[in-house]
């Protein structure tokens, strides 16, 4: 066999191990292949991608410093550099990796736009205008250059500029598939900005609609993945009691202790955790999946989930060694995101994904904090109707509105039963409250999570601070009312479904 083709069933080999969670055994087959082929580019770029999935990110950004030492100017690795680094979130080091692809080839449109996405989300919106004008000056017909400056328009607020450029560009013969259903879904913003609701459910349907059939495949299987998982939460939410709770609870006494923010995801997680964030003695972990996988790991050695963790009479017989180790890893993981490190802070891990975890979570960390943010069912299912998002397992019942309900009373049931199992240890915040009375309902929960109130908590300019939340661009707005209630400016779109979220409208206080 050649070496090439012999380094490449490695590579194939390390990859397999990554897509089923065994990072670090992938990362151990890599070392063992760069030492006999030292100066192989390829192996190189996978043990940096395996090193930012562990995540171990000092390791990843070291691999990527040889790559780029040996091939200065190689634009296809700047580009891949620029890539890992911004899914590492270290958007200043990804931005300059494709500024300097820009310097080397000035006509390479794909580098300007990657910096003009990068600069964007940091809301430096003159300079990312920039870097679109220089990109559709390049490739006019570039579809997502296109789409890329009609997000500028809106957050820019001139939106019938934005509207006219989408709807342009939808109406001009879509190749990309991703593209097409991102445009649908933008133009529905911008006409819900504009307040012609009507038109924006139609929208947003047709672009759903689409996705139905452009991504039939992938959505199948999603479904069908997030109905096991949905079941197996069902079971082990109703196996759960007080005795089984204290029970853990006196077995983890001297176990990790996290903080955590959830609730449903477009219930208001992101606004308080900005408010919160800006505590000197906190410091928030942004909607990753470390709790979580370091739970994966300690049970199972890789990342992926299992049937059997979502059973009660498994995570009694969890060794203490496996518990213990969960924290430990849980730890580390979340240093990898933190960039000034703890520093003697609170660390409040905000992921609303993380409330139909709960039940698994309880077994590891069984003495964790968690606020709870609540919203009206009607408001946090149309919201999450309305976002962007691609086929993934725990976002697909977001393309139908009955859908998105039936998993609202999914992830919200398993609160609702362990609110009525748990002695303490959680504090329930409402959005409606937190809009109208910021400064009180902030200071409950600082004061809940055993801090002393600061004043600049309620300071929400910060123009340094990056958010990493899909709804950024609204993140970083001053508090404001116009969502509370705005189910009610939709009737046509969710009347005929809304039978479904009676029961937790009643259960939550919002008949």
């Amino acid at each position: 066999m050649l070496e090439q083709d012999r380094i490449m069933k490695l590579r194939e080999q390390a990859n397999a191990l990554r897509m089923e969670g065994s990072h670090s055994k992938a990362v151990a087959l890599l070392q063992k292949a760069r030492k006999k082929w030292p100066t192989d580019a390829n192996l190189l770029t996978d043990l940096a991608s395996s090193y930012a999935s562990f995540p171990a990110f000092e390791k990843a950004e070291e691999c990527l410093c040889k790559l780029l030492e040996r091939f200065p100017d190689n634009e296809e690795l700047l580009l891949f550099a620029g890539d890992l680094r911004g899914s590492m979130r270290c958007l200043d080091t990804s931005l300059l990796s494709y500024q300097r692809v820009s310097k080397l080839n000035p006509k390479s449109a794909t580098s300007w736009l990657k910096s003009a996405e990068v600069l964007e989300r940091q809301s430096r919106l003159e300079d990312s205008r920039q870097c679109i004008e220089r990109a559709l000056q390049l490739d006019p017909k570039s579809e997502a250059a296109r789409f890329r400056e009609a997000v500028l328009l809106t957050r820019e607020e001139r939106l019938d500029d934005a509207a006219q450029s989408l709807a342009d560009l939808l109406q001009s013969g879509l190749t990309d598939r991703e593209i097409h259903w991102k445009a649908g879904h933008q133009l529905a913003k911008v006409l819900d900005k504009m307040g012609d609701f009507s038109s924006a459910a139609q929208v947003w349907q047709a672009s759903k609609q689409g996705m139905e059939v452009n991504y039939s495949s992938e959505i199948k299987t999603a479904r069908e993945a997030f109905e096991l998982k949905a079941s197996l939460i069902r079971k082990l939410t109703e196996e759960l009691t007080p005795a089984r709770l204290k029970s853990w609870r006196d077995q983890g006494s001297d176990l990790l202790q996290p903080s955590v923010l959830a609730g449903h995801p477009r219930s208001g997680t992101t606004l308080l955790e900005t408010i919160l964030d800006r505590h000197s003695k906190l410091v928030s972990l942004e909607e990753t999946s470390c709790m979580e996988n370091s739970v994966f790991r300690s049970v199972f050695g890789g990342t992926g989930a299992k049937p059997e963790l979502f059973d009660a009479g498994f995570l009694d017989g969890v060794s203490r060694a496996k518990l213990r180790k969960a924290g430990s890893d849980y730890q580390k993981s979340a240093q990898q995101y933190l960039s000034g490190g703890l520093q003697n802070r609170l660390l409040l891990d905000k992921n609303p994904m993380l409330t139909h975890f709960f039940g698994v979570a309880l077994r590891f960390f069984p003495e964790m904090k968690s606020l709870i943010l609540i919203r009206d069912p009607r408001d946090v299912c149309l919201s999450c109707y309305q976002q962007p998002v691609g086929v993934v397992t725990s976002n697909v019942s977001w393309l139908r509105v009955e859908d998105v309900m039936r998993s609202y009373q999914d992830i919200m049931g398993v609160w609702i039963k362990l609110r009525e199992v748990l002695s303490d240890g959680w504090l329930e915040v409402r959005y409606e409250e937190l809009v109208k009375n910021t400064d009180g309902e902030a200071k409950k929960a600082v004061e809940f999570l055993g801090l002393p109130w600061e004043e600049k908590t309620l300071d929400l300019k910060d123009e340094e601070r990056t958010i990493f939340s899909p709804t950024y661009a609204d993140a970083i707005k001053p508090v404001y009312r116009t969502a509370v209630r705005k189910w009610e400016r939709y009737g046509e779109l969710l009347d005929p479904h809304l039978p479904l979220l009676d029961p937790l409208v009643r259960e939550l206080g919002y008949s």
